[in-house]
């Protein structure tokens, strides 16, 4: 074989094995979209496996999520708390989130101040 072929066979061996592991890897997380329908600023966005007090890093990272605005964050497929911080430091726990079957997760007003009440 000589050298050409030998590089076009290792090329594509390399991308399929790319194809392969993209696949393996969309199965195992999903986009989940946070909209922000509510008039208040959410500065924090948390997800922690159901029941534990130990939160993960903030999903939103250095940013923050305005009023009617959204992003998209990746999950793993299951169960989860998460805990979002508002701008005035208002924070609301959401328990048992279904991230396997659910693509948004809308934060109206109306649940952000039940959220709240509950929460604090």
């Amino acid at each position: 074989m000589n050298v050409i072929n030998l590089a076009k066979s290792t090329f594509a061996t390399l991308a399929f094995s790319m194809l392969l592991t993209s696949a393996a890897n969309a199965q195992w997380s999903r986009t989940v979209t946070l909209k922000n329908d509510s008039s208040v600023q959410i500065d924090r966005f948390y997800v922690s496996p159901i029941g534990s007090d130990i939160w993960g890093p903030d999903r939103l990272g250095n940013g923050v999520l305005s009023p009617n605005y959204y992003t998209t964050l990746q999950v793993y497929p299951g169960r989860y708390d998460v805990k979002l911080v508002t701008h005035s430091g208002s924070a609301c726990k959401l328990s048992n989130m279904d991230f396997s079957s659910s693509d948004t997760l809308d934060v109206s007003n109306l649940a952000l101040l039940a959220c709240v009440a509950l929460t604090n």
